[in-house]
Parts: C-alpha cells; structure tokens; sequence
C-alpha cells in the first residue's frame, strides 16, 4: 500500500507540472510541482481494511517521532524552537558595477495581491534577475521593499542586499519615464508581470525553488523579533514538544471561495490525468480529517508509561496542542473543531488582535510546527509548507491535498 501512495504521490507531482493551462502558473508549477509536497499519508486505507483503532494500535508508542535527532544550538533555532537547518544551496546574483554598462532589472511599480503573492513576485524578480545576469535593484518604499521590512529590520535588509546581489534603490535617481542607471539598460517590472510570468527555461521550476527556499530561510532566521508574536504568546519558544498548526482560508466574500477554487483544481486534475483530490476536506477541515492525520504523525494518543508490556495498550487522547490560523470567514469550520469530543480540548485559535495576530506571526507558527494542514487554494498555506522543507522539516508532515476519501465506514482518508 505504501508503494501504492507513493506513485501516486510521484502521478499527481508530475501531472502537475504540466497543466499551466489549466490552473494558474503559480498553483501548478510553482507550488505543488517544485515545492513536490508529497501527497499526503493520511489517505487511501480502504485497500488495507484498516480502521483508525486499527491504525492507532499499529503507530502506538512511538513517541520519538517527533524527538529532534540533532543538536540545538543558537545557530539552529527560531523563535527559541529548534530546527534542522539542513543544508542549503545559496543564490546570489551580480552586483551592479556602476563603471561599466550593465542591465538591470527594477522592481516595485505596482504590487499585485497580498503579502503572499508578493512574496513570490519577489522570488521571481530574484530569478529573473539571475538567469538574465542582470542586477537587481529594489524601488524603496515600494511593495518589494515593504515586504522585505515585514520580516527584517534596516540591518537584516542591508544583509538581504549582501546576500542575494540586490540594492534598494531611492525614487530620486528615475523620473516616471524611460531611464537609466549610469550607463545600465533598465527593464522594470510591476508585481502582476512577476507573479504570471513564465520562464522559458526548462530548468526554471526546480530554479525558482531554490531560491524561494533560500530566501525564505533567510527572511525566517534574520527576522525581527515581532516575527515571534503567536509562538511567544502560546509560550512555545522554550520548549522542544511537538505542536500541530491548521491554516483555515476560507476566502473574502466577494472573492470565490474555498470550495469553488479547490472543486476548479481538482476537476482539472480528474479530467487530465484521472486522479480523484478531496474536493472538500481541505477546506472544511472536518474533525475526522484532522484525526486521520494527528494518528499517522503519534499525536492522537499518548501511551501509559505504567502500564506492563504484558497489558493491552492503555490509550490516552493527547494534549499536544493544535493551533488554528484563519482569515476569520468562516467560524463554523473552528467551532466545529472545538466542539469534536476527541480533539476539541486541544484546539486553540491565534487571537485577533494587533499584538499577537498578523500575517507574518502565523507563517512564523505554521513554519516552526511539529505538523502542518494546510489549504491548496491558499499562497499563504503553500508558502508555510516551502518554509517549513526550507527549514529541514520532513516535507511528508505537510499536508495540503488529499486525494478524495475512499468509500468506506472507517475513519481513514
């Protein structure tokens, strides 16, 4: 069965690289395929004849699971929660020699969406630069700018310039007309130009990747302390237990929503490559999805430590704690949650309000946790996900599209 799961898993990763006409540049190939979020293991238990107790009686006691097998130190930890900190491969690009002619590519005319969007306009601009050996200036006060500063303070930004070849660049050197930089050839992008444009470059997925990886992990360990706000406030940033973080996106009223854009993906999917995605759970995100995945990762039950090898399991519901982030349109889903008899005890919501809830804080708690779910329709739960493997966290405890629930009377997706 495991073989099963993982060529599918390797199917849908595939397929989704190539269906840039169906679904928008950004959700095929610049999420799922390069960020290859594996398909998740809380699927396709039928053919096993498994039921969760059954499940649970198989993943029983292995409390290590979540146990760093690494040692922590300054260097690798965030908020006060350790990190694997694997190794990474850096992305720099030129920077400008003035003396000489040389292009430039600009940005900061015009951003387009929210902060998550603008995010991958920036990794974008990074690659763009990189595969045009141009250098890279930044408009201050511009879009790109500011979401540089939501992460860095002005000397984490001088160290962003270091680090990937760029420079940010005051309004007084250029008029609103063609203009040069020295003796540069300028092209200027705006954030929509960014974030649907399409590299030529074969290569340009797994490229673009790599460096979304890489700057994420820069903005993540080079950032300022209110960064911390949602870890700090749930008292995490001193302890090593395992926590889970759900990201609930419901979408603004006026926008589609949730299941309307996740029903659009997964129909594209079903047509072209014949694979069934959960049209539902990832935006509900019923109770019994929830519990499905908290097993497969030992964080539905904790063990008796008293109790003789000789004695039957004693099962006890864990109180390892599941943090829910949400754009607060839809309530029932959380409600829902709070009210499951096996897991509402454990669900807590980031508090809304200015000091503690902001986007930046709960990337920052869904970056940093034991277990992400996540919703596929949202650049903010797959930019989590990007972090999170940036990070060296095992990409398999993502969880973000499911494919569709077998037809069966257990409690396993």
């Amino acid at each position: 069965m495991a073989e099963q799961i993982k060529n599918k898993t390797r199917t849908v990763v595939l397929f989704l690289k190539c269906i840039t006409s169906a679904l928008t540049i950004y959700t095929c190939i610049f999420i799922l395929a390069s960020t290859k979020l594996e398909v998740n293991k809380s699927i396709n238990f039928a053919n096993k004849g498994s039921t969760l107790d059954r499940l649970v009686e198989d993943t029983l006691g292995d409390d290590s699971k979540h146990e760093p097998d690494y040692d922590c130190d300054s260097k690798r930890m965030i908020c006060g929660r350790c990190i694997p900190n694997k190794e990474r491969t850096n992305f720099t690009i030129r920077a400008m020699n003035e003396t000489t002619q040389e292009k430039v590519i600009m940005i900061g005319f015009k951003g387009y969406g929210q902060t998550n969007n603008r995010l991958i306009e920036l990794y974008k601009a990074i690659h763009a630069a990189n595969v045009a050996k141009s250098s890279l200036y930044i408009v201050a006060g511009s879009w790109a700018h500011s979401v540089l500063s939501l992460f860095l303070d002005k000397g984490g930004i001088q160290h962003f310039e270091q680090t990937f070849g760029a420079r940010i660049i005051k309004r007084k050197y250029f008029g609103l007309g063609p203009f040069d930089i020295g003796t540069a050839q300028v092209e200027k992008f705006n954030g929509e130009d960014l974030f649907y444009y399409k590299f030529r470059s074969k290569n340009s997925s797994d490229e673009i990747e790599a460096i979304a990886r890489e700057l994420l992990f820069f903005l993540l360990s080079n950032a300022k302390s209110r960064t911390c706000s949602s870890v700090n406030y749930f008292g995490l940033q001193s302890h090593t237990e395992p926590y889970t973080v759900i990201h609930s996106r419901w979408m603004k009223r006026t926008d589609m929503d949730c299941l309307t854009r996740l029903r659009r993906h997964a129909r594209n999917v079903f047509t072209q490559q014949n694979i069934r995605l959960d049209r539902t759970a990832p935006c509900e995100l019923p109770p019994s999805y929830i519990r499905s995945i908290l097993v497969q990762n030992d964080l539905m039950y904790t063990t008796d430590a008293n109790v003789t090898a000789n004695v039957t399991h004693s099962r006890q519901l864990s109180s390892s704690p599941i943090y829910v982030i949400t754009d607060g349109f839809n309530r029932a889903i959380i409600q829902t949650l709070k009210e499951d008899p096996l897991i509402g005890h454990r669900i807590y919501e980031v508090p809304d309000n200015d000091v503690v809830r902001w986007v930046i804080g709960d990337m920052m708690l869904g970056a940093l946790s034991s277990v992400f779910i996540g919703t596929l329709t949202s650049t903010m739960s797959m930019n989590i996900a990007r972090t999170r493997i940036a990070l060296g966290f095992d990409g398999t405890t993502n969880y973000i599209m499911p494919l569709e629930r077998e037809q069966n009377d257990t409690d396993i997706w």
